[in-house]
């Protein structure tokens, strides 16, 4: 065997290092909010914020209806065509569609409180008020992060994404601690939010290039936008169900310490989603421009390479979680102590994702959007029916299952659909073939 790695793979490896290091660090940030908040709050209040935190980001997702990710997409065309100057007035067109949606998500809180009164009691109010009004600042610099993303300002992307997102947050709560007033934390999340919307913006408006004169017909229409963005906005909405109904179901059946519980072993299983992530962040956009270039051997060796580099960066913190899972969770709080089998549980959808690398973003990417949100719509339907089944009888442990099969279904699935199509091996396998058969990555 005569395994090497090419210069392509290498500056993959060098780039994913610098957006994984931001990321880490970011992660780091967030963290260290996590263990104040475990130690400092009681469990119900942690519990809230976990709702807020949680629940804020699929209505989020409905406000963007994908623009976000659509955005990568039209950028990779636009490149494509040599009319990278439309990226601005595609980011204004799709300001004012975030801003008509956000207005009807709220309409339709409103008239839901009139029509469903006994649903939204003190409790709940109190919580979706706050969440119905940081969804369009959350949507908004959602937006701005992929913006940012589509202009390869990769670095200023993850620092307002995953740095200045957190250390806004932990400014805030370290305030509160000072002036001994902890217990507006869900209030200041929603502080760090609205801050880190602006600050976003600003950075997007700064970095947009101008725009020279051009004919009508080379500007995307309002409908056009939304024809493209409406599956992905189905497909993240659809992800993040899967992630936020087991909370939901779990504070209708037990409580919200159960919630807090719960969101801890959520939230170290992250840990190791940021290594996909973030190399999805360095790859959206080359694998949206080479599709559209018709480059096929380098959008296989790039989906190859970005793979094996998951792979290896995942797995040995999956195993390290695995190992030492109680050592992590005492640091929470001896109580937390009780999410660790339900931690272990998701973890096995992580080394999924681990397994299957960028199904998502290759889908969303080359413009097979509607088969990717037809694929988790019916994940979504499982992760529901296993979620309604499972966490009445099981409660943690139930969600715990839920998500990490409908995990599994859709990777597994997503890989076999998009071998069949272009013939490219998404998985792990591919990289295990090369190391055997000793070609370069």
């Amino acid at each position: 065997m005569n395994f090497q790695v090419s210069k392509f793979t290498s500056k993959l490896f060098s780039d994913g290092a610098k957006i994984f290091s931001l990321r880490i660090f970011g992660i780091a940030i967030h963290y260290i909010i996590i263990l104040i908040l475990t130690n400092k709050l009681e469990v119900s209040l942690f519990g809230k914020y976990n709702y807020i935190s949680t629940v804020v980001i699929p209505l989020s997702a409905i406000g963007l209806m994908g623009m976000d990710n659509s955005f990568l997409q039209f950028v990779g065309q636009l490149r494509a065509k040599n009319a990278f100057e439309r990226v601005k007035v595609l980011y204004f067109k799709k300001i004012k569609l975030l801003l008509g949606l956000s207005l009807v998500i709220v309409l339709v809180y409103f008239l839901a409180k009139f029509m469903f009164p006994t649903y939204f009691n003190a409790d709940r109010s109190y919580l979706y008020d706050r969440i119905v009004f940081v969804s369009p600042f959350l949507s908004l610099f959602t937006l701005n992060v992929q913006v940012l993303r589509g202009l390869e300002k990769l670095i200023l992307s993850e620092i307002l994404r995953g740095v200045l997102r957190y250390a806004t947050l932990l400014g805030i709560v370290l305030c509160l601690i000072y002036i001994d007033c902890l217990y507006l934390v869900l209030n200041g999340y929603i502080l760090s939010i609205l801050i880190v919307a602006f600050i976003s913006t600003i950075a997007v408006i700064i970095n947009l290039p101008r725009v020279n004169s051009m004919s009508k017909d080379a500007i995307l229409t309002g409908k056009e936008i939304l024809k493209t963005s409406f599956p992905m906005s189905i497909s993240f909405v659809a992800l993040l169900i899967m992630q936020s109904f087991d909370v939901l179901i779990l504070e209708k059946y037990y409580d919200f310490e159960v919630v807090g519980y719960y969101g801890v072993a959520i939230k170290i299983s992250l840990i190791i989603g940021i290594i996909l992530s973030s190399i999805n962040t360095l790859i959206a956009p080359k694998i949206s421009t080479l599709f559209y270039q018709n480059k096929q051997t380098e959008l296989k060796r790039l989906i190859e390479s970005s793979t094996i580099l998951n792979f290896l960066l995942s797995m040995p913190i999956i195993l390290i979680v695995v190992f030492f899972s109680e050592r992590l969770l005492l640091l929470f709080g001896e109580e937390y102590i009780i999410v660790k089998e339900a931690l272990i549980i998701v973890l096995v959808g992580q080394m999924c994702n681990a397994f299957c690398g960028s199904v998502g973003t290759y889908l969303n990417m080359t413009g097979r959007q509607n088969k990717y949100q037809n694929l988790l719509i019916l994940s979504v339907i499982i992760n529901v029916i296993l979620n309604l089944f499972l966490i009445p009888k099981y409660g943690m442990l139930g969600a715990a299952i839920s998500t990490a099969f409908s995990t599994v279904f859709w990777n597994v699935m997503g890989a076999v659909f998009i071998h069949k199509l272009d013939r490219i091996n998404i998985t792990i396998l591919c990289g295990i073939k090369k190391f055997f058969d000793g070609d370069k990555l």
